[in-house]
C-alpha cells in the first residue's frame, strides 16, 4: 500500500512538473515577439529617376541636371534568396517612367537654368513681383520646352542595414486603374539568407481580426526630430480588419482601420502570429484639392493574391531562412528568460545580417540581462504545489498509520453482526487495572484479563481458535513460564533472552515447553548479541519453531558486531560455522554507543 501511494504521488508530481513544458511548446507567441520576428524582413523601397536635360536658354545648348525624382515605399522579403514584394505603383516611376515625369524634369531644368537669367535682364530678384515672375516663367517654358531633350536615368533599390541594394523588377502588375487589388511587383536583389515573412491564408481572415501594418511612412522618414537610423527601422501601426471589400474590377480587398500614410505602400499587413495576411495598397483621401489622408479606411491586397502573383517564378513562398532560424530561436530563448542562450543566437543573427536595428536592440538587452539578471518573481505556483503535496503526504501518513494500527481491530458493529448471525464471539477486556476501575462500562459476557492475570489468560486460550503466543515480558524466568505452561495459557512459548534471565534461563524454559509438548518461539528485540544468542538457542532445541523479530529494528542489531547475522529474503538466518555465538564485537562501535 505504501509503495503504491508513493508511486502514485511520484506520477502526479511528474505529470504536474511536465505539464508546463508541454504547454510552453504549444503556447502561441506573444504579439510583441511576433512583430519582432517580422520586422527584420521589411525594407525601404526607393524608385529613383535622375535626368539630364539638354536645352537652349538663348545663349546656346547646355546640359542641366535637375533634382532627382524619388518615390519611396515599403517592401518585404518572401524568399531568403533576395526575392521581395512591393506595390506596382511604388516602382512604376522607375520601371515605366511616365511622360509626365519627363515633362516635369524638363520644366525643372528650364526653371533652374533659364529663369534666373531672364529675371536679371528684367531687373527683378526672385520673389520681388510674383505675377511678373510667373509670366516670365510661362514665356520661357513655351519657348524652351519644345526643343529640350530629356535623358532619364531610372533605378530601383532597397535600403537595408547593409546599405543600398540594387533591385531588378522580375514581375510587374501595374494598377488597372489609379489603385487596384492587382497592384504588385516582384523584385530581386543579390544576396542570400535574408529574413523572410511567412504568408497566412487570407481566406480565413474575419472582420474584427487584429492586424498590424509594417512600413516606412514618409512622415517618419522626413521628420526633423528623428534620427536618420529610422531609414532602416520599420514602423508598426495596429488595428483590426473592418471589412472585406472588392475593387472596381471585383478583386477582393481587405479594409482595415490600422493607420497608414504615404510610404507604407507595399508594406506587409501581418496577424498576431507575424504572418502576412496582405499587402497595403492604397489609402483614402479626403475630397478637395488638398486631399488629406483619411485614417481608418485603408486597403490591403490579400495574401492569396500574392501567392497567385508569384506562381511560376523562382521565388519560393514560406521557404527556409538561415537568419529566421537563428533569430526566432533567440527570441524564443529571450522570452523564456534564457538570456545566455538568447545572446548566443542574437550574436549569430548579427553576423548573418549586421546592424539590423531590432537585432542590435535585443543584443543590448540580452547582454544587460546576462550581466545583471532581473529579479525573478516568487514561485507561488510551485510553493502551492509543494505545500499541497506535503499536506497530502502528512494526512496520508496519518491515515496510513491509523489504518495499520487498527487493521486487526474488530469494530463494534462487526461484533453485533456476528452475534446476530448466531456466532458467539469471545470478547476479551484487557484494560489495565486503573482504566478498568475508573470506567463504569462493563462488557457483558466478556473475559476480563489483565496483563498479569494467569487464570484469565488460560481462559482466553481455551476459548479462542487462534494460537496464543506469550509472554516475553515475564520477568521471573522459569518460575513465570512454568505457571503459564502448566495452566495451558499459551500455545507458543515466547521468552526473550534479554528479559527471561539470559541464555541459561531461557534454555530451561525451552525444556519446560518441550516437556509440555509446546513449541518454542523466542521474542527478539535486543542488540546483535541478543539476536545471536536467541537464534543459536532456537537452533539448539528440539521444539524450536520460529522467532518473532523486526530486523533491523534499531542500529544496535547490526552495528555492534563486525559481521552481523542477516535475515534473508525467505526470513531465514544462516548461523555459520564460527564458534560460540558466531559473532565478533566491534569495539569501536561499543565505545560509540557506551553510556556513562
Amino acid at each position: 500500500m505504501i509503495l503504491r501511494s508513493v508511486l502514485f504521488g511520484a506520477a502526479v508530481v511528474m505529470a504536474v512538473a511536465s505539464f508546463p513544458v508541454v504547454a510552453s511548446a504549444q503556447k502561441p507567441i506573444t504579439v510583441q515577439e511576433a512583430l519582432q520576428r517580422a520586422k527584420p524582413a521589411v525594407v525601404l523601397v526607393v524608385a529613383e529617376v535622375a535626368s539630364e536635360v539638354t536645352l537652349d536658354c538663348g545663349s546656346g545648348p547646355q546640359k542641366v541636371t535637375p533634382p532627382v525624382f524619388r518615390e519611396t515605399g515599403t517592401g518585404w522579403f518572401l524568399d531568403a534568396d533576395g526575392w521581395l514584394i512591393t506595390n506596382g505603383h511604388v516602382v512604376q516611376p522607375a520601371h515605366e517612367p511616365p511622360r509626365w515625369l519627363a515633362n516635369q524634369q524638363a520644366q525643372r531644368a528650364v526653371t533652374t537654368a533659364c529663369l534666373p537669367q531672364m529675371l536679371k535682364k528684367m531687373g527683378l530678384q526672385p520673389g520681388d513681383a510674383s505675377d511678373r515672375e510667373e509670366a516670365a516663367k510661362r514665356k520661357l517654358l513655351d519657348a524652351v520646352l519644345p526643343t529640350a531633350k530629356v535623358n532619364l536615368q531610372p533605378q530601383i533599390f532597397v535600403v537595408t542595414a547593409k546599405g543600398r541594394l540594387k533591385a531588378e523588377v522580375k514581375k510587374y502588375s501595374p494598377p488597372v486603374s489609379e489603385m487596384s487589388a492587382k497592384d504588385l511587383a516582384l523584385l530581386k536583389v543579390d544576396g542570400d539568407s535574408f529574413p523572410v515573412l511567412p504568408l497566412a491564408d487570407s481566406r480565413s481572415v474575419q472582420v474584427g481580426d487584429p492586424v498590424h501594418i509594417l512600413g516606412f511612412p514618409g512622415v517618419v522618414l522626413s521628420h526633423e526630430l528623428l534620427s536618420k537610423s529610422t531609414i532602416v527601422d520599420s514602423v508598426v501601426t495596429n488595428g483590426a480588419v473592418s471589412a472585406i471589400q472588392a475593387d472596381a474590377s471585383n478583386n477582393p480587398l481587405i479594409q482595415t482601420d490600422a493607420s497608414a500614410a504615404w510610404g507604407n505602400s507595399g508594406g506587409p499587413t501581418v496577424d498576431d502570429r507575424g504572418k502576412v495576411v496582405g499587402v497595403l495598397t492604397f489609402v483614402s483621401l479626403a475630397p478637395g484639392a488638398e486631399g488629406a489622408i483619411v485614417q481608418g479606411f485603408n486597403f490591403v491586397i490579400p495574401s492569396a493574391a500574392v501567392t497567385d502573383f508569384v506562381r511560376g517564378t523562382p521565388a519560393k513562398i514560406n521557404g527556409a531562412s538561415k537568419f529566421n532560424d537563428v533569430w526566432y530561436a533567440g527570441l524564443t530563448a529571450f522570452y523564456a528568460e534564457d538570456y545566455p542562450g538568447a545572446l548566443r543566437r542574437f550574436e549569430e543573427a548579427d553576423k548573418i545580417h549586421p546592424n539590423l536595428p531590432d537585432v542590435r536592440r535585443k543584443l543590448a538587452e540580452a547582454r544587460e540581462y546576462v550581466k545583471n539578471p532581473p529579479p525573478k518573481p516568487f514561485p507561488w505556483f510551485w510553493v502551492a504545489i509543494g505545500v499541497t503535496f506535503l499536506s497530502a503526504g502528512g494526512f496520508g501518513g496519518q491515515w496510513l498509520h491509523r489504518w495499520n494500527k487498527n487493521r486487526y481491530r474488530v469494530q463494534p458493529f462487526e461484533v453485533v453482526r456476528m452475534m446476530e448471525s448466531g456466532k458467539v464471539p469471545t470478547i476479551v477486556d484487557a484494560r489495565n487495572v486503573d482504566a478498568y476501575e475508573k470506567l463504569p462500562l462493563k462488557i457483558p459476557g466478556s473475559v476480563r484479563v489483565t496483563p498479569d492475570d494467569l487464570a484469565g489468560s488460560a481462559e482466553v486460550a481455551s476459548k479462542v481458535a487462534i494460537p496464543i503466543a506469550g509472554y516475553e515480558t515475564c520477568s521471573y524466568g522459569t518460575v513465570s513460564f512454568r505457571d503459564y505452561i502448566a495452566a495451558r495459557a499459551v500455545h507458543f512459548v515466547q521468552p526473550d533472552v534479554a528479559w527471561a534471565g539470559g541464555l541459561t534461563e531461557t534454555l530451561k524454559i525451552a525444556h519446560l515447553a518441550q516437556a509440555a509438548n509446546l513449541p518454542l518461539a523466542p521474542h527478539i528485540h535486543g542488540s546483535a548479541v541478543a539476536v545471536a544468542a536467541a537464534v543459536h538457542l532456537l537452533g539448539a532445541v528440539r521444539n524450536g519453531s520460529m522467532a518473532e523479530m523486526v530486523f533491523p529494528a534499531h542500529p544496535l542489531m547490526g552495528d555492534l558486531v563486525r559481521e552481523p547475522l542477516v535475515v534473508d529474503g525467505a526470513g531465514e538466518i544462516d548461523l555459520g560455522e564460527r564458534p560460540g555465538l558466531g559473532i565478533e564485537l566491534d569495539l569501536d562501535a561499543v565505545k560509540r554507543y557506551r553510556v556513562g
